[in-house]
This record gives C-alpha cells, structure tokens and sequence, in this order.
C-alpha cells in the first residue's frame, strides 16, 4: 500500500546512506594521493586528470543531489515543504532524471572495460592510494541509489520532457568536449587509457560516446521500471482491496 510518508523517510534514509558512503572513503583519499604522486608515476597522470573523469563528475551529482533532497524530503516529512522554495522542489525532479539516473548508469560503462583489461580503466598500481572497493561505490553503488530513488519518489515526478531530456543530453555533449579539449588544446593526452588504445579502431568512437549511448538507455530505462513499480503497487492494493471484501 502506498504511504506518502514512509516513502519519503524511506528516500531520506536513501540520501543519507549514499553521501555518507561517497564522502567517507574519499574523504582521505586526495591527501593520500598528493603524498604518493611523486613517486607514482600513474598517480601522477591520474591526478592531473581527475577534475576530468566522469566518475568524479557523477560523484558531485550525487552527493548535490542527495543533500538537497535530504533537506526537501526533510521538510516535507514534517509537512513544511513551503519553506522550500516551489523552483527548488521542481528542479529536483528535473536533475534527477535529466542527470542523476542517467549518468548513474552511464558510468557503468567502467565495468566491462575493467573485466577486459583494468590497466585500460584502473591502474593496479593506483591502489597504493585508492583502495579498489571505491569502484564498487562509484560505478555500482551510484546505480543502486539512482535506482532505489526511483522507486520511492511520486508516481507523477518526475515527468518525462524535453527539459530533462535536454539536461541529459547537454551534460554529454559537454563532457564529450571536455575530453576532446584536453586530448588537442589542453593536456595533449586522453583522459582515458581506454581511448589511447583503440584510437585509429571501430572500438574508439564507441568508447567515446559510450557514456551518451548508456545514458540515453538510462533515461528511456527509468520510466519503464518507474511504470513497473507503479503496476506492481496497483495490483497489490487492488489485491488487498479483494481481501478486505471478502
């Protein structure tokens, strides 16, 4: 049976769980790097280039996403969502099926690559500073809060339009530039080792645009399984229905 304010604390219980599992482990993590860089060539190269990984932009999103909504869900819980501004409210909507799902599933990308050849995606020798339990945080548990979201956010939002679909689409079309930008003006070097081995092959513009391509799915997939869900509650209440009559 649906219960509006079990579905929001069971969203703020969501929101907490994820910022406190992407800000604790990677809280340590940058002094850790900045000491061992000097001597670890790969660390090196990483950390010049981590303000471009995708993973760390999905990161940011997240950890913006579930903090503001902690603070709306928060409100709405104790029916005082007026202090939240309507603009607000709405826009999380919007980011979160224009950006948060989406992207969540397009890092997924990672995965495959990984089981191919880590070297290509995650360097053994990065784990001096990066324990490889992050991953399973940053390309898998990402997804299973995008997804855990989805299930207990209204039926109504968020809504399927051109705004969140432009959103989806401008953040990876910009992303996209960001990796051509630092390949021919800025750095000289592709921001994934993935890219460096398969230039000049079929696999190099698959590659590429693989974060758009997984994203698209992502964000055609989220209304599917939301519609899912929603099926799924209706028979149960209707079945509860039958047994209350008779």
């Amino acid at each position: 049976m649906y219960d509006l304010k079990h579905h929001i604390l069971l969203r703020i219980v969501g929101h907490i769980v994820i910022i406190l599992s992407l800000v604790l482990p990677l809280m340590g993590a940058p002094a850790q790097i900045e000491k061992l860089r000097p001597h670890v060539p790969e660390l090196q190269k990483s950390a010049a280039l981590r303000t471009r990984y995708a993973t760390l932009w999905n990161v940011a999103f997240q950890i913006i996403y579930a903090s503001v909504s902690l603070v709306i869900d928060f409100y709405s819980l104790k029916g005082k969502e007026g202090k939240i501004s309507e603009a607000l409210r709405s826009y999380r909507y919007t980011f979160f099926a224009g950006i948060i799902y989406p992207v969540a599933t397009g890092v997924l990308i990672f995965w495959p690559v990984y089981i191919y050849d880590r070297e290509l995606v995650f360097k053994k020798a990065l784990e001096v500073a990066i324990p490889p339990h992050i991953n399973y945080i940053v390309h898998g548990l990402v997804y299973v809060y995008a997804n855990y979201e989805l299930v207990f956010l209204p039926r109504e939002l968020p809504k399927k339009d051109n705004v969140s679909w432009n959103h989806m689409v401008l953040f990876n079309v910009f992303y996209v530039a960001v990796v051509l930008y630092t390949r021919y003006v800025d750095m000289g070097v592709w921001v994934y080792e993935v890219l460096t081995a398969t230039v000049g092959t079929i696999m190099f513009p698959i590659i590429l645009f693989s974060l758009l391509g997984l994203s698209i799915i992502g964000y055609y997939l989220q209304w599917t399984l939301k519609e899912l869900v929603w099926r799924c509650r209706d028979s149960q209440r209707s079945l509860e229905n039958k047994l209350t009559l008779s």
